[in-house]
């Protein structure tokens, strides 16, 4: 009977604790939205009863399989996942810089994919997108699954195609709730994965997870129209 080598079967075994993460994730991130749906109706209620719901939500469906993750992985520190370091935010910057300008000319040019975001304003938009979406996606998948999967030997292509991948489809219950099975889905699960695989390679970079957070800050700041917002301000 052939065996496999220690550095082999420690791949195996965190490709398989990796994909089991993935998997109650995803569950339990579709029971939250069915739940919404079906029993506690939070999208008729106020916005502080929304936050308190969705942010209790993600505490529960992310970040604690994400914890389990890490201690089967063999635990990780506030260092390993890159908390400590602020090495590589000129990078994040300079690349920031280039995705929003990107995705405004891409708006110009009227490209698939790209349309020019209604304007979100309010508070409960601005703290989960601009405050919990970037840390947690970014602690999740630029952080927890990234660095395990780097630590584990994967090469850079494949890892940061795999978080991409896993980053699109934790927003696809969301959509499918909002949208039904409308064909937009797909189309919103290439840009997820788009924006994944730019977080990713800029987190491969830089020793920073703070690095990929600011992209992700910058992304949805332009998303929410609140980029537009600050620049009519300014010149208006």
């Amino acid at each position: 009977m052939t065996q496999l080598s220690p550095a082999h079967a420690s791949r195996v075994d965190r490709r398989g604790i990796l994909s089991l993460w993935i998997v109650v994730v995803l569950v339990l991130w579709s029971s939250a939205h069915s739940l919404n749906r079906w029993v506690v109706l939070m999208d008729g209620r106020t916005p502080a009863a929304r936050f308190a719901w969705w942010t209790a939500a993600e505490l529960i469906a992310w970040l604690l399989p994400t914890a389990v993750l890490l201690g089967r992985c063999g635990g990780a520190s506030a260092r390993w996942l890159g908390l400590t370091s602020h090495q590589g935010i000129g990078v994040a910057l300079a690349w920031a810089a280039a995705w929003i300008a990107v995705q405004e000319l891409a708006c110009r040019l009227q490209l698939p994919l790209f349309a020019r975001p209604r304007p979100d304003l309010s508070w409960y938009s601005l703290v989960s997108n601009l405050i919990v979406a970037p840390l947690f996606e970014e602690a999740m998948f630029r952080g927890a699954m990234l660095r395990t999967l780097r630590e584990a030997g994967y090469a850079r292509g494949i890892s940061v195609l795999v978080c991409a991948i896993a980053f699109g489809l934790l927003h696809v219950p969301g959509w499918i709730f909002r949208r039904g099975l409308d064909p937009s889905v797909a189309g919103s699960f290439a840009a997820a994965c788009g924006f994944g695989m730019v977080a990713g390679f800029l987190a491969w970079r830089t020793p920073s997870l703070w690095s990929p957070i600011f992209l992700h800050w910058t992304n949805n700041f332009w998303s929410t129209g609140a980029m537009a917002w600050c620049v009519e301000q300014i010149i208006g």
